[in-house]
């Protein structure tokens, strides 16, 4: 079991299993909420080494464009700042890269590093209750549901494809319809 530092809210450091990379946990620790409305559930931080709180990752790329589609003065510098503001956070099941895991035996790997990261996942949503969780890629949607029913919580969900190959406008159409609903909802402003 892999043993990192996780920052707590008053700054204080603890050690914490399961949660991946020391710099990726303080990024985006940095962009946690108080208040969690609207939690995005990924499956894991790609291989690749991008990262959506570091502003270079396919998924940060699609969300700022569905975003801007809804409040037009979002751009890439002050995207993540007001996603925070709005009560957003994106959070992922697996705390280690998983979308390595492709073909054959891999794809079993791959489910079951889901399996076992549901229950840590799980510790957090009890956590954060938000309001609503997107979830993507939609292969993880059991895992959530499986989650939401062990808790006995009662959570909106929205699915949303990955935002690969010819989904990048699946996905920011989708987001882009709820992102319409929970500004009137909400009454959500940007900074």
């Amino acid at each position: 079991m892999i043993i990192v530092k996780e920052l707590l809210p008053d700054n204080s450091v603890k050690k914490n299993p399961l949660r991946g990379d020391d710099k990726r946990v303080q990024t985006r620790f940095q962009y946690r909420p108080d208040i969690i409305k609207f939690l995005f559930v990924c499956e894991s931080v790609p291989n690749n080494g991008t990262f959506f709180y570091h502003k270079d990752s396919i998924l940060f790329n699609h969300s700022l464009e569905a975003f801007k589609k809804v409040f037009p003065k979002i751009n890439p510098a002050n995207f993540l700042s007001n996603f925070k503001a709005m009560g957003f956070y994106l959070d992922d099941l697996c705390s280690e890269p998983v979308n390595q895991y492709k073909s054959g035996k891999d794809v079993k790997k791959r489910k079951t590093l889901r399996i076992l990261y549901e229950e840590d996942l799980a510790k957090r949503i009890f956590l954060f209750k938000p309001e609503l969780i997107f979830v993507t890629p939609k292969d993880i949607m059991p895992n959530v549901v499986r989650i939401l029913e062990k808790l006995k919580m009662k959570i909106e969900i929205v699915e949303l494809p990955f935002p690969v190959y010819n989904y990048g406008d699946a996905f920011i159409k989708i987001l882009n319809d709820k992102l319409v609903e929970l500004k009137t909802k909400h009454k959500l402003l940007i900074e």
